[in-house]
């Protein structure tokens, strides 16, 4: 679910570098926050970490590349 997670938030994070598309990292911004923690309650939890694991440096990869573009897009003050 991690993956799945962190799969959509970079899509949605890559669509929205798009000018006129910005709307799209803040719901980038939420599906890596969503994988992000799933991905810490599934490395306690699961035996096999690989999606998991996958899924989580995604989400991170995510949430620097919305947080910067919206920055720079004077999203976040």
């Amino acid at each position: 679910m991690t993956l799945v997670f962190a799969i959509l938030a970079l899509i949605s994070a890559i669509i929205g570098l798009i000018p006129m598309l910005g709307i799209l990292e803040w719901i980038a911004l939420v599906l890596a926050i969503i994988a992000f923690i799933t991905g810490i309650i599934g490395v306690f939890v699961r035996k096999r970490k690989g999606g998991v694991i996958a899924g989580f440096i995604i989400s991170i990869i995510v949430l620097i590349l919305s947080v910067i573009r919206l920055i720079i897009g004077g999203g976040i003050l």
